[in-house]
Parts: structure tokens; sequence; C-alpha cells
């Protein structure tokens, strides 16, 4: 592409300039320092990683929760064992 002056970049739905494929990530000196196993993250970095799991739950939770309360509301009744209309 580079050859006819256009540039390899391409612009997604929103307007953000998406790097190609090979350029995206994080940089080398980055992946080198990167831990190869949880067991090599520093202490430091447990709670953060307990942080963020915690927050992605939660917001999952949510989800799950208007979800399941949006297929229940359109279900109709709810037959239980033995008979039990609620």
């Amino acid at each position: 592409m580079k050859k006819f002056g256009m540039n390899s970049n391409k612009k997604d739905e929103s307007g953000i300039t998406v790097p190609p494929p090979e350029k995206a990530g994080p940089e080398p000196e980055v992946e080198e320092r990167a831990p190869d196993k949880p067991t090599e993250l520093p202490k430091q970095a447990w709670g953060k990683v307990l942080s963020g799991s915690l927050r992605e739950f939660k917001k999952d939770e949510q989800g799950l929760r208007c979800r399941a309360a949006r297929i229940r509301s359109t279900s109709g009744p709810l037959v239980l064992p033995g008979g039990a209309v609620v």
C-alpha cells in the first residue's frame, strides 16, 4: 500500500485509526518484561489482578441479572415442580 502513497492504517466505524495486525499489541520490550507464568507476577500486582477480576465479575453479573429478569418477564407464568404456578 505504501507503494501507492496510502497509509496502511485503517479507521474503524468510530473513526479511530487501527494499526495493522503485525503492529498491534505491546512493544517488544514490554513483551520481554512480561511474566510468562502467573507465579512470576510480583506480589504488588496481585491486588490489581484481584480488583480487575472483581470489577469484571460484577459487570458480567449485572448483565446476567438483567438478562435473566428479561427472560422471566417475557416467558409468562413459571410452572414449578408439583404443579404450582407462579
